[in-house]
């Protein structure tokens, strides 16, 4: 059989599915004709279908090389390495693929799943919607469009998405399950249950569906529910990622943290959390360290940077020298922070290092418990310097100072329900005898020139955590939603009444007005889901007796 005919042949058998065969019969082709381009480009296409990513890697290398001008080639490898979780190998091929051929539609889609990937979500929606207009009725590029559409708060333009896709192809359960997710986004719980029902119905017992039907039930509430869906789902997949790290917010909610911690860990694996493990040394786990650096860092939001700092003594007792990575703003406060020798920020490598550890694994290492976290505080203070010209800027006053925050970041995935607008707060302008100290930043500061309060707006002087903290340290009591400054002023040992949601962040935990996290704050719940009305009724009241 000659090489031409074996060829042939593999086209077959990979179009029939059997993809053993035709892998080694591309293969024998390859012996033969090594610069055999269609051989060496259907064995990468094989390859990748049969999950051998860091192989296909390699024939797709082996395509570009050999026509280092063919678009086609570079689009292949990058998506080959994107498949294979390596984005920033991807991008600068996939760039070079869309050079070369600028009208090909798969290479700016496969550098808009890149981009994504690498979480630069703006010019990720640039590369799809150049891709769709290239490929209009593609309904994978439509669901990769929605997706990043959701993930930037443009709801509305997601779900144009998904409904065209549906149009294109009405029985894609893929379409199904991406509608459910923007619904779910946007709170429209009832109608994201009824699109992965018709997803499942499509695709019946597929664990991702499954899992996302569990979060339904997680955001109605019914966290016991949720919890054996999650459990289901890992019985049926027992590595499934987002089963394990939703049950994890689930059991962490309900207050088992001994089981919590473990699924905790299993966050790395989750995609669209985009998080990324820093190598600069191997993994501490937990043992002596005899005076070993570690490098501790960050790698959540700021209120979870704030919130696991109280465990940076405890690894101190271990015998180790701490460096600290985190945030550029949270740097000025957190540079003489008892216990480290060094902080950094967060995207600089650090030197001389011997183990590293994420902030928020510390809890699972120190096996946590409700009644044993340690929450003696304050565990951060204000700098002095910032403590003073804040109170010089505040004056004599006789009123009670109450600082206000009411809306956190925006591309937060529940800040549509744990965020309210300023004038939902009305009700706390009418108290005599109070004076309200704006604490709000970014977008929602705009706000503040329709107060309903008497209301002093000071946050354009508010450059980092440093200067809030100094605020802060002046007031009486702190009104926050919750967000990085409630933290902050929990952690300073703040008087702090925290809204939340119904459905609140896992460390809030349920059914209960405090908070073993930080003995200062006071929780005021929604009892309805959207309806802040109630929970300011009672900070009214309870404002009435301070």
């Amino acid at each position: 059989m000659t090489a031409h005919e074996k060829l042939k042949l593999a086209v077959q058998n990979h179009q029939a599915g059997r993809l053993a065969d035709a892998e080694a019969l591309y293969r024998q082709v390859l012996a033969e004709e090594p610069g055999n381009i269609e051989a060496v480009t259907n064995l990468g296409m094989t390859l990748s279908q049969r999950g051998a990513r860091d192989q296909a890697v390699v024939a797709f290398a082996q395509a570009v090389s050999l026509r280092p001008d063919l678009g086609e080639a570079h689009s292949n490898l990058g998506n080959a390495l994107c498949e294979a979780g390596r984005w920033d190998a991807a991008l600068p091929v996939l760039r070079r693929a869309v050079e070369l051929r600028p009208e090909l539609a798969a290479a700016h889609a496969n550098l808009g799943n890149a981009l994504y990937r690498s979480g630069n979500l703006d010019e990720s929606t640039a590369r799809y919607q150049r891709a769709l207009e290239l490929a209009p009725t593609s309904v994978r590029i439509l669901n990769n469009l929605a997706i990043v559409l959701r993930e930037r708060q443009r709801p509305d333009e997601s779900i144009a998405c998904c409904r065209k896709a549906l149009q294109l192809q009405p029985n894609d359960p893929e379409s199904y399950k991406n509608f459910g997710n923007v619904l779910l986004a946007k709170g429209e719980l009832d109608q994201a249950e009824s699109a992965y029902r018709q997803a499942l119905a499509l695709r019946p017992n597929d664990p991702d569906i499954l899992a996302n039907l569990a979060h339904v039930s997680f955001f109605k509430g019914d966290l016991d529910k949720a919890a054996a869906a999650y459990r289901e789902v890992l019985a049926q997949q027992s590595n499934h990622p987002q089963a394990h790290w939703s049950l994890a917010l689930v059991l962490l909610t309900q207050g088992n943290y001994e089981e919590g911690w473990k699924h905790y860990e299993w966050r790395w694996r989750v995609q669209e959390l985009r998080q990324r493990e820093r190598t600069d040394a191997p993994r501490w786990d937990g043992g002596e360290l005899h005076g070993k650096t570690i490098l501790i860092y960050n790698e959540q939001g700021f209120g979870d940077t704030i919130q696991f700092l109280r465990y940076l003594p405890q690894v101190a007792g271990r015998g180790g020298k701490i460096v600290l990575a985190c945030q550029k703003e949270l740097l000025s406060l957190l540079q003489t922070f008892p216990h480290v020798q060094l902080c950094l920020p967060a995207d600089k490598p650090a030197k001389e290092i011997d183990l590293c550890c994420p902030l928020q694994s510390l809890p699972g290492i120190f096996a946590t418990q409700s009644d044993n976290i340690p929450a003696q505080v304050p565990y951060i203070t204000a700098p002095p310097d910032k403590t003073a010209a804040w109170r010089q800027r505040l004056g004599s006053e006789t009123r009670k100072t109450i600082g206000l925050c009411w809306s956190g970041r925006p591309t937060h995935p529940n800040d549509r329900n744990r965020s309210l607008v300023l004038s939902t707060l009305a009700p706390l302008g009418q108290l005599p005898g109070l004076r309200f100290i704006s604490l709000q930043t970014g977008e929602a500061a705009r706000q503040t020139s329709g107060a309903p309060m008497e209301l002093t707006n000071w946050t354009a002087e508010l450059k980092d955590f440093a200067d809030t903290a100094g605020l802060i340290e002046n007031l009486d009591l702190v009104i926050s939603v919750d967000t990085a400054t409630a933290h902050l002023a929990g952690a300073m040992g703040k008087p702090t009444w925290l809204l939340l949601p119904a459905a609140p962040d896992w460390r809030w935990m349920l059914n209960r007005t405090d908070s073993p996290w930080y003995p200062t704050v006071r929780l005021f719940r929604q009892e309805k889901r959207g309806d802040w009305n109630a929970p300011v009724g009672r900070i009214v009241e309870a404002l009435r007796s301070v």
